[in-house]
């Protein structure tokens, strides 16, 4: 029954039965474009201003792991989820502020050169964002995107010139950071373009 509906939902081209309770599902060309451009139109979460001692107690109440002892969620460390979050976010942000400065824009369109496992498992989480007001949830995508942009440069170095890659993964960027940003206020936490 899932297989069938699966079948017909738009941005897929198939899916089969793999087993006792398994469907492999494969995505039609320009699904990654598609769900990019969705993220992109979106509007923007409200900001909401600085305020540490709110954003670890919203981080708390929602958010069963507790950072190891002796990191508090005030520290910035990496072994802190909280600062992972929002790390990614400004981190996404600072990419469309230097490729502002290179006279360059996002491109959803360009999806298709993001081929790097570590872009295509960004992809695969963007599609779950429904999930963007789980803690555990918005900590996976930022570790995503940060082994993403650790594994394929997002911005081009020296003389390069930006090619569909960089739109593309600028897109990714972007499109991370909204819903990083999404996720961080539905939670209410403030997601900062600068850390």
């Amino acid at each position: 029954m899932l297989r069938r509906r699966l079948a017909v939902t738009p941005g897929i081209a198939s899916a089969t039965v793999a087993g006792p309770g398994f469907l492999d599902i494969v995505l039609a060309d320009g699904a990654a474009a598609a769900l990019l451009a969705e993220i992109l139109a979106s509007p923007p979460s409200p900001a909401l201003p600085e305020d540490p001692a709110r954003d670890v107690r919203a981080w708390q109440a929602a958010s069963d792991d507790r950072p190891p002892a002796g990191t508090g969620l005030l520290c910035q460390r990496a072994e802190n989820p909280l600062f992972r979050v929002r790390l990614a976010h400004a981190r996404a942000r600072s990419f469309l502020r230097g490729a502002t400065r290179l006279g360059f824009a996002p491109d959803a369109a360009a999806a298709d050169a993001l081929r790097h496992p570590s872009e295509r498992a960004v992809l695969a989480l963007l599609g779950e964002r429904h999930r963007a007001g789980s803690a555990g949830w918005l900590v996976r995508l930022a570790d995503a995107h940060l082994d993403a942009t650790t594994a394929a440069a997002v911005l081009p170095h020296g003389p390069e010139k930006p090619g569909a890659v960089h739109h593309a993964r600028l897109a990714l960027a972007q499109a991370t950071a909204t819903v990083l940003a999404d996720g961080l206020f539905l939670l209410g936490i403030g997601a900062p373009d600068h850390l």
